[in-house]
């Protein structure tokens, strides 16, 4: 139920944060278990505050008793499948009657057969239903329950600072990455283009360990992201290991890592941070998982320092994220019922580590590693101490305010639409390949393929893996470059122009999530891909011609648009820079009330001796939604 705004009616998070007050709220709806009736019916006297609903938290306190703030208790008049209690009064006429959910559990049916579904229930997904709660400012916490998002100075969202000042470029900077990144920031760092920083880490032997799903894994990055800038901390890899992708333009640097250059650079957050990694090799005798410990300390520190988004090695981007503005962390399901203690909410939700995306200098980020990394708090043990579990446990309680100022946490299957037991079958040969790909495309920005599951495992062709890095490959590799024959034309079949269902809907802001109506991403990426002259430094001539039948085309998201453009973009282009002009492109469709809903884009690409044409027919569909 939604919260009472007044002071006097809610105890606030910040009472609770201190410890003097339980986290109960008033106007909540209480399910209460046989075994907590007996304590709070337990002969002895009684304090009574006004407010009856705090009467409950205070009585339990001394019994250490809290809450569990459970969605699947439902106060509005809204019905979910997996709910366990719902409200029915005189207070409001719901069209359905206790009696009808009733005779649904007698004859196994969903529990909501017949009822109405249009509307959104608080905390659940808003997927295609009406009226979201967050619309009606409403926060979701898994400890504080549901609380009013306050936008007055007495929030406690505006009081708290969750970044650190962080140095900017000195005047004469200390280069790591000459020209790029130095020993306190990066030319990217404090600009909007901080979300060019890619980060990654490799830490084994590539002779035992590297295979070709990495360079390919690699490929979807740029793919989508031609311009990115690619950092690979490793303690194994050689420096010219990606000299494929570098001779043709794209940015990939491997950062080389040890104890002495992790103390060197100063990348530790505090006396006690930089005392845990002195002792780097007595943990790698005591802990069995000092490796996986070690990459979570380094991307804490990296997107901590620099800012920018990191992924694992495993991750197949099939598109790029919709902004370049929201910071974000995905979300997966444990099943481990022992994750349940630290998960984020009844569902046993955690926050992966293995894709995320923020900007420099957020407290988060130095607070994690000092709860997990010094040598009083350093569990050798533990498993995911340093990486899902800290994250999670850091977030679960603060998640309200972390949200408030600026923190995503992405959906399931926004990063991972497969989880650990799902994703060898879609290695598998399948006859809906084709189809899964567009499903996941729709509603996901990647594929984990779960490295220790998948190592030993072959990538089918005709797998949905497979289609994926089909699809999005740059042919480039070395198994690639043994035969790589010239550069050739990628791009979609057809286009669906996507409407949006309402004008309000077509001006708001894009999220990480949305798709870009007309935008040449995706699934409708339009890319040039392998061919290999000689070795050294690889550019040819390049130019684009584009002609479109009956709407326009536009050279980047704010341009106005025009039936033709011609860019010669130079004698002397490279393969990355082509790539980023062919993917700043977006069709526009007539604004007339007579179009009907069809159109073709002729786009013809020279670059060097490879003269291609696609000739794209564009589909007027309605928009697909995302909660």
């Amino acid at each position: 139920m939604e919260p009472i705004g007044s002071d006097d009616a809610k105890i606030e998070n910040r009472d609770a944060r201190r410890g003097l007050d339980p986290p109960f709220v008033s106007s909540t709806l209480y399910t209460l278990s046989r075994d907590v009736v007996t304590f709070l019916t337990y002969p002895g006297p009684r304090v009574f505050t006004k407010n009856e609903a705090q009467n409950v938290g205070n009585w339990l306190y001394s019994f250490d008793l809290k809450p569990i703030h459970d969605r699947r208790i439902q106060q509005w008049d809204v019905c979910e499948n997996d709910m366990i209690a719902k409200r029915f009064s005189d207070s409001f006429k719901p069209l359905e009657s206790m009696e009808d959910m009733y005779k649904n559990v007698q004859e196994g049916r969903p529990l909501c057969t017949g009822f109405r579904q249009e509307r959104c229930a608080p905390c659940y997904s808003c997927s295609n239903r009406l009226g979201h709660w967050r619309d009606r400012g409403l926060s979701c916490d898994s400890s504080q329950g549901i609380s009013l998002i306050r936008s007055d100075s007495s929030d406690l969202g505006s009081t708290v600072n969750l970044r650190d000042p962080m140095p900017g470029l000195a005047a004469k900077p200390k280069w790591i990455i000459p020209g790029i990144l130095s020993d306190t920031s990066s030319i990217y760092s404090d600009t909007d283009e901080w979300v060019r920083l890619h980060w990654a880490i490799w830490t084994t032997d590539p002779a035992k360990t590297w295979k070709q799903r990495h360079y390919q894994a690699i490929e979807t990055v740029f793919v989508h992201n031609p311009n990115a800038v690619l950092i690979i901390l490793s303690n194994t890899l050689p420096s010219n290991f990606f000299s494929a992708y570098t001779r043709q333009g794209y940015q990939i640097h491997i950062m080389a890592v040890s104890k002495e250059l992790l103390l060197h650079r100063k990348w530790f957050f505090s006396a006690e941070t930089e005392d845990w990694i002195r002792r780097w090799e007595e943990w790698s005798k005591k802990s069995p998982y000092f490796p996986i410990h070690l990459a979570d300390y380094i991307r804490l520190v990296a997107i901590y320092k620099y800012g920018g988004l990191y992924m694992d090695m495993d991750a197949l981007w099939v598109r790029a994220p919709g902004d370049s503005t929201t910071e974000f962390i995905g979300s997966d399901i444990s099943d481990t019922e022992s994750d349940h203690a630290w998960s984020l909410d009844a569902n046993n939700t955690y926050l992966a580590n293995g894709v995320m995306r923020f900007r420099r200098g957020r407290t988060m980020f130095r607070e994690i590693a000092e709860n997990s990394f010094t040598a009083a708090k350093y569990d050798p043990k533990c498993f995911n101490c340093g990486g899902p579990k800290a994250f999670t446990t850091y977030v679960k309680t603060r998640r309200s305010l972390l949200e408030t100022n600026g923190l995503h946490i992405l959906p399931r299957e926004a990063l991972y639409p497969y989880n650990w037991k799902e994703i060898v079958p879609a290695l598998r040969k399948t006859n809906r390949a084709e189809d899964d790909v567009l499903r996941i495309e729709d509603h996901s920005l990647s594929i984990h393929l779960y490295g220790k599951v998948t190592s030993d495992s072959d990538i089918e062709e005709g797998s949905v893996v497979g289609a994926v890095l089909k699809i999005w490959g740059l042919d480039l590799s070395p198994p690639f470059q043994s035969n790589p024959g010239s550069p050739r034309l990628q791009g979609p079949k057809i286009m669906y122009y996507q409407v949006p269902s309402t004008p309000s809907e077509s001006e708001s802001r894009s999220t990480v999530l949305d798709k870009v109506p007309g935008s040449f991403k995706g699934i409708y990426a339009v890319f040039v891909r392998g061919g290999r002259s000689a070795d050294g430094f690889i550019t040819r001539k390049a130019s684009i011609l584009i002609t479109v039948k009956v709407g326009a085309i536009a050279m980047d998201a704010q341009g106005a648009g025009t039936k033709r453009i011609q860019m010669d973009l130079g004698q002397s282009i490279t393969m990355a820079q082509l790539n980023l002009a062919l993917s700043r492109l977006r069709y526009i469709p007539p604004t007339s009330a007579g179009w009907d809903g069809a159109d073709d884009i002729k786009i013809q690409v020279e670059f060097g001796l490879m003269i291609e044409q696609l000739v794209i027919p564009v589909i007027r569909r309605a928009a697909t939604k995302h909660a």
